[in-house]
């Protein structure tokens, strides 16, 4: 039983796919027109090329914000020990402070 067309597309109930046209393209005088797969949604089908190329571009964004993530958590990191090493100085200078009062007392105690 022949298939009849649908929107310019073939519906193959077997296989939940139809066949249509996607693109035309021209190369010098002619143009070359590209049968297609497409879903029930009317979605291209992608060729597996192009599946592998949109997991590539996918892998690549991933990996393009975990090493955005990794940055920012090295800039906080790094921000965090510069905020520890001003509280060691400070803490350092105050229990300098506190040993030179200490000698000062001690000094005015014996006297």
């Amino acid at each position: 039983m022949p298939i009849e067309p649908s929107d310019g597309r073939y519906w193959s109930e077997q296989l939940q796919v139809s066949l249509g046209t996607a693109k035309t393209i021209r190369i010098n005088n002619y143009e070359l027109i590209l049968p297609r797969w497409f879903d029930e949604s009317g979605q291209v089908v992608p060729l597996e090329r192009e599946a592998d190329a949109r997991e590539l571009k996918s892998i690549r964004t991933i990996a393009e914000n975990e090493r955005q993530k990794a940055e920012a958590e090295h800039l906080r990191a790094e921000a965090e020990r510069q905020k520890a090493e001003a509280e060691r100085q400070r803490a350092d200078a105050l229990a300098d402070e506190v040993a030179k009062l200490k000698a000062l007392l001690s000094q005015q105690s014996t006297n």
